[in-house]
């Protein structure tokens, strides 16, 4: 009888645990930041090693404007799993939000040289160089990005706009 007891209360405690997620993603979704950190600040005693809750956190700490929070929680998220771009991303985009142009670039390249196909790195850090006026380089990458991704419509526009202003006989050979 207690090992069957037993064997419920565990699994009620893991649906639990699945139920604060469901929840954290849905509040999330709804950019419920409040509500979405409660449900995943939940999850932290079982999954405190899962780099999902650790980003999923950080993105609620982001949500609402807790940046140091947010971004000690990607690094952890990284540490964890650096094989994630979305990851690198969010903490790329977080640093260039709160104007920190080298800390954003050096994160969306230590991203790159983990997972050099994600379009959304080489845009973000392509982006970061044109802010800091270093354009070649800024086209560079997004050259790169719409490569990956050549439907994406605002990577085109950022692409043609940059040809333009650097000139039409600017081209890839002069990088």
């Amino acid at each position: 009888n207690e090992l069957l007891a037993q064997e419920v209360r565990e699994e009620l405690e893991s649906i639990k645990c699945e139920a604060y997620f469901e929840a954290g993603l849905t509040y999330l979704n709804y950019n419920d930041y409040n509500k979405a950190l409660s449900s995943f600040l939940k999850l932290v005693p079982k999954h405190k090693d899962s780099w999902n809750v650790n980003y999923l956190i950080g993105k609620s700490y982001n949500g609402i404007g807790k940046i140091e929070m947010a971004a000690d929680y990607f690094l952890k998220a990284i540490e964890l799993n650096d094989m994630e771009s979305d990851i690198y991303n969010d903490l790329g985009v977080l640093y260039f939000n709160i104007g920190d142009i080298n800390k954003a670039i050096e994160i969306f390249t230590m991203g790159i040289s983990k997972k050099l196909n994600d379009y959304k790195l080489l845009f973000n850090r392509g982006l970061g160089y044109i802010e800091l006026g270093e354009y070649r380089k800024g086209l560079y990458d997004i050259r790169q990005a719409n490569i990956l991704n050549p439907d994406d419509e605002n990577i085109k526009a950022q692409k043609q706009s940059l040809e333009r202003l650097l000139g039409n006989s600017y081209n890839e050979k002069n990088m």
